[in-house]
């Protein structure tokens, strides 16, 4: 029995027991877990722990979520080529989910621990130039209506010339090299493309306000070229500028992936 006014200390067999112990000993755990999936460190089973509601992936899930962002790249692909070309939204969103870093979040290849890969780029680096614009990872063709001669744009997809071939880059070169210049001089990587389609312009948010150069290639006719209006031609000579080359070039972007990681990932997907 104790004395009116005395303390006693926690034994040493009771002081691994203290709720303060216990307490630092699961944020210690939390941290160490928590290092793991940041550092992509996943290739190891791993128990599914349940931490104060929060569940942590496993191998399973991740391989089950990276099946499930290649089918969305194939189902939208195949959806954009048979004409639904808003798919490219859809494709810009995957593709940052997949390959995307930010100092808040890792991307899904980086969290497998499979970002370093040599990416598979369309040939001709060097920027073609018709009227001031320049891509080469699309094709132009004219398609006359009975109003106005229309200009489309068109992923090359593997149709290029005989002299062109593949090239292999790794990820930093390959997601930040120009691959578009507009009529004003603006240069648009990979990144400059995917991005604010994916972040802004309806892929997996709409914002009230986009970036000058992206909004002036995809709403004022950057690229320059211009579509002859044949139902006041040539009474005014009415001109209507293109729109779109950003849709094309992220079906080129997602073509470039999955190639990618068809090749180099075969074990990860069916």
């Amino acid at each position: 029995m104790l004395a009116v006014g005395t303390t006693s200390k926690p034994s040493p067999a009771n002081r691994n027991t203290a709720p303060w112990a216990i307490f630092s000993e699961t944020l210690f755990n939390y941290a160490i877990q928590t290092s793991f999936h940041r550092d992509g460190l996943i290739d190891k089973e791993e128990e599914c722990h349940h931490l104060y509601g929060m569940y942590h992936q496993t191998p399973e899930d991740y391989k089950r979520l990276f099946q499930e962002q290649i089918d969305a790249l194939r189902i939208s692909s195949l959806a954009y080529d048979n004409g639904s070309h808003g798919e490219a939204k859809r494709l810009a969103t995957v593709v940052r989910v997949l390959v995307h870093d930010t100092g808040r979040s890792k991307s899904l290849l980086k969290q497998l621990g499979k970002k370093d890969l040599k990416y598979y780029a369309s040939p001709a680096p060097t920027i073609p130039s018709y009227e001031g614009f320049g891509c080469p990872l699309i094709y132009l063709r004219i398609a006359p209506t009975r109003s106005c001669s229309s200009l489309l744009y068109h992923p090359k997809l593997d149709d290029f010339s005989p002299e062109e071939e593949w090239r292999r880059l790794e990820f930093d070169e390959w997601w930040k090299e120009v691959v578009l210049v507009d009529r004003d001089g603006n240069e648009f990587s990979r990144e400059a493309l995917i991005l604010p389609m994916a972040n802004k312009d309806g892929g997996g948010h709409v914002d009230f306000k986009l970036g000058e150069p992206y909004a002036r290639l995809s709403r004022k006719g950057s690229a320059g070229l211009l579509v002859l209006d044949l139902k006041n031609f040539p009474a005014r000579g009415t001109r209507i500028p293109s729109y779109g080359p950003e849709y094309a070039c992220v079906r080129q972007v997602t073509h470039e992936i999955l190639k990618t990681i068809e090749e180099q990932l075969p074990g990860l997907f069916c």
